[in-house]
């Protein structure tokens, strides 16, 4: 509510919200709020000091009961759906970091066990040129023989001298 002067008269502004019957005067007497000057033309409609308070002092019963128990329009609030939808969209960034590094670990599992898979196969397929090679060269299986006798006799020479240590100490 804000007071002003304005050529000797007090003006009382109010602004909507406490305005509580919709610009409707509270009292029975159904008078103008200004009377009409000299010339006959009305006056400023916004009610002076002296008419306010000329206006509390003829407050009825009826009335004062019906300001009382009127209940103000409801305003729209947003109050708590607000609140959870600013919290939706502060969390939403690092959700979609979450569910990015989720997508990326079962991805690279995923890859994981396919390239654990080729690897097996490969491994298997060189074991099987190389069985056809050495079955197709007499001279090369020899060869893997030989070399098979010699790495078992250098195992067995490791195997005496690890012994011979031991004892020696």
């Amino acid at each position: 509510m804000l007071l002003g002067r304005s050529r000797g008269i007090i003006r009382i502004v109010t602004s909507e919200r406490f305005r509580l019957a919709g610009g409707k005067r509270f009292s029975t007497n159904n008078r103008p709020a200004t009377k009409p000057n000299q010339n006959g033309e009305k006056g400023d409609q916004s009610l002076t000091h002296r008419d306010s308070y000329r206006d509390l002092e003829k407050l009825d019963f009826m009335t004062a009961a019906k300001i009382l128990f009127t209940t103000p329009p409801k305003q729209k609030k947003f109050g708590l759906d607000f609140h959870l939808v600013q919290l939706f969209f502060v969390c939403l960034p690092s959700l979609a970091v979450y569910l990015v590094a989720q997508y990326a670990r079962h991805e690279m599992k995923k890859m994981d066990v396919e390239l654990e898979k080729r690897q097996v196969e490969e491994a298997k397929k060189m074991k099987e040129t190389e069985g056809e090679a050495l079955t197709s060269n007499r001279q090369l299986l020899e060869v893997k023989q030989r070399l098979d006798n010699l790495e078992n006799s250098i195992k067995e020479i490791m195997k005496e001298s690890k012994t011979q240590r031991n004892k020696v100490t």
